[in-house]
């Protein structure tokens, strides 16, 4: 008897687990069938120097200092509020994933989304995602180039 209800617990295990994984695919699917569109930016920073807000002298003087001093690295960030609607009949989601930002050929920054993104069906969302790259490190190299391409 024992032996019974272990093979039954197995078999239901098995069964909730195969039942998770179609969910998931199909959800992972419909991320596919989405329109996705530029929302807006938030949180924009230069140099450590939040540019969301008014600018501080203190600010802009750390700023004028750190693009006229060739600085080496010239990091920057945002929030890139990306649109997602979903067109479909059943919920889209995706529980991580890894981007490229790359402008006109040129490569920005890439980086992963390690919290789950979800919009339910027939419904639309926006979703930050954070995006970092050193503006300096754009400048050099074949970025250099192909940013000074007319």
């Amino acid at each position: 008897m024992k032996r019974f209800r272990f093979a039954a617990f197995c078999a239901a295990l098995l069964a909730f687990t195969a039942c998770d994984v179609v969910k998931q695919a199909e959800g992972l699917y419909n991320m596919t069938q989405c329109e996705y569109e530029y929302d807006s930016v938030t949180d924009l920073s230069l140099a450590g120097v939040n540019l969301s807000g008014e600018l501080t002298p203190l600010q802009i003087a750390r700023l004028l200092g750190v693009l006229g001093g060739g600085a080496s690295e010239l990091p920057m960030g945002f929030d890139l509020n990306l649109g997602i609607s979903n067109p479909n009949s059943s919920a889209a989601q995706i529980g991580a994933m890894d981007y490229i930002l790359e402008i006109d050929g040129i490569r920005f920054t890439s980086g992963s989304v390690s919290e789950g993104i979800r919009v339910d069906a027939q419904d639309s969302g926006v979703f930050p995602i954070r995006m970092d790259f050193d503006i300096a490190g754009l400048l050099t190299g074949d970025s250099s180039a192909a940013a000074s391409m007319p």
